[in-house]
C-alpha cells in the first residue's frame, strides 16, 4: 500500500475516533449541566401546598424579626402564599400600595431563605400551574418524550412554559387570558449533531477503506500477472536453450 493511502486512511480513523471520543463525552457534561440547571430551577416548578403547609409557612415568615419589622413599616399588609415546590419550599407575598415584599421560606429548616423588597414592581398577575397545564396540551411529548424540568416565564397577562427534555427544548407561549397556546419553538439538543457527525465519520472511513482495498487488490492482480509472464518468458527461454536445433 503506498504512504499516501497510509496517511489517508489513519486520517479518516482518528476523526472518527475524536468524533466518538466527544459524543461519550459530551452527554456526560451535558448531563451535569442539566442535573444543575435542575437544582436551581427546582424552586420554580409549580407544585401545590396543603392548607396545613400554607399556614406553617406564613408562621414561620411572622417569626423572623426582619420581616416583622418590614410588615410593620409596610402597615402589615396581609401574607399570601403564591407557590410551594417539591422540596418543601414556598413563596410568599405582600403587597401594600408602594412595595412588594417576596419571601422564600424553607419549611424543611422552618427558616426564610430569603427576602426581597421591590418598589414599582409589576405583582405576578398569572398562575404558573395554570399556564403549565395550557402549555402541556400542545407539548410534543411523542418527539421529545417527557419533560425533565418546566420553566415558567411571565410576559404581561400571559407567559411561556420552557420545556427541558434529554432530546432538547420546546418553548411554548400562551395568552392565559384567552386560555390558548400562541407560539411554539422546538430546539434539539446539540448531541444530535454528534450523532450525525458519528454516522458520517463511519461512512467515510468505509468509503475509505474500501477504495484503498480496491486499488490494493488491482496494484496485486497486477502484480501477479506481471510475475506470471516473466515465468512464462523465462520458461520459454529454457526450452529454448534446452532443446537446439541440429546442425546439417
Amino acid at each position: 500500500m503506498k504512504k499516501e493511502y497510509k496517511v489517508i486512511l489513519i486520517s479518516a480513523l482518528v476523526v472518527a475516533s475524536v468524533i466518538i471520543a466527544v459524543y461519550i463525552v459530551y452527554p456526560l457534561m451535558d448531563n451535569r449541566a442539566l442535573q444543575k440547571e435542575y437544582a436551581m430551577s427546582k424552586l420554580f416548578k409549580p407544585s401545590s401546598l396543603t392548607g396545613e403547609q400554607a399556614e406553617e409557612a406564613k408562621t414561620v415568615a411572622t417569626s423572623d424579626e426582619m420581616v416583622n419589622a418590614i410588615l410593620q413599616v409596610l402597615g402589615e399588609p396581609e401574607i399570601e402564599v403564591l407557590e410551594g415546590s417539591a422540596d418543601r419550599t414556598a413563596i410568599l407575598r405582600c403587597v401594600s400600595e408602594e412595595w412588594i415584599v417576596q419571601m422564600m421560606v424553607d419549611l424543611e429548616d422552618q427558616k426564610i431563605i430569603s427576602v426581597s423588597l421591590n418598589k414599582g414592581m409589576i405583582p405576578l398577575v398569572i398562575n404558573p400551574r395554570d399556564l403549565v397545564q395550557i402549555a402541556e396540551r400542545e407539548f410534543p411529548r411523542k418527539e421529545f418524550g417527557p419533560p425533565l424540568l418546566r420553566k415558567v416565564v411571565q410576559k404581561g397577562e400571559g407567559g411561556e412554559v420552557v420545556f427541558l427534555t434529554d432530546k432538547g427544548t420546546v418553548t411554548i407561549r400562551v395568552d392565559l387570558k384567552e386560555g390558548k397556546v400562541i407560539g411554539l419553538e422546538k430546539e434539539l439538543a446539540r448531541q444530535s449533531l454528534w450523532r450525525l457527525g458519528i454516522i458520517l465519520a463511519a461512512v467515510i472511513a468505509v468509503i475509505v477503506g474500501i477504495v484503498l482495498y480496491e486499488r490494493k487488490s488491482k496494484s496485486q492482480r497486477i502484480k501477479e500477472e506481471s510475475e506470471i509472464e516473466e515465468e512464462s518468458e523465462i520458461e520459454e527461454e529454457s526450452e529454448v536453450q534446452g532443446d537446439p536445433k541440429s546442425p546439417l
